[in-house]
């Protein structure tokens, strides 16, 4: 029975990795965000890396550094839910974690962001998101539709 189970668990990681792909790259994106009852732009650089379980499922990790009235970084893991393939074109939902500073304060927060990516040459690509909807501890409920946006490029290996 043993050898059964060690089997089985073998194939299945055999299976998911056969797929599997890591990728690196980053981002810039810009946001408007409430800090006590103030509105600020923020502009941000967000090296990010993860893994391609398949070709529907991603996770990742991003570490952006925000600049705004001051400069805070936090620490982003994800999952990404890839939908439908349009040729080069997926899209795609990330739901997201976040730990970091706002305003000199600790910061926690959930969310999910649409986006899409669109492949380029030799392993590159190009992603984008609009908007997302989330939650954290400073802030509350955060809905932002067209006000938050990060372009990024990525290397697959």
């Amino acid at each position: 029975m043993k050898k059964i189970f060690t089997s089985f668990i073998v194939l299945a990681t055999l299976s998911l990795s056969a797929n599997a792909q890591w990728y690196l790259g980053g981002g810039t994106g810009f946001d408007f965000i409430s800090i006590d009852g103030a509105t600020h732009a923020t502009f941000s650089i967000a090296p990010e890396g993860g893994y391609n379980f398949n070709d529907k499922m991603s996770a990742g990790l991003a570490i952006p550094i925000i600049f705004s009235t001051s400069t805070s970084v936090s620490i982003d893991p994800y999952f990404r839910y890839k939908f439908v393939k349009f040729g080069p074109v997926t899209l795609f939902a990330d739901a997201y974690a976040e730990f970091g500073s706002i305003a000199s304060e600790f910061s926690w927060g959930i969310g999910a962001a649409p986006g899409l990516t669109c492949d380029i040459k030799n392993n590159w690509s190009i992603a984008g998101r609009i908007g997302n909807i989330g939650y954290n501890n400073i802030n509350g409920f955060n809905l932002h539709l067209i006000n938050s946006i990060s372009v990024g490029v990525y290397k697959t290996f």
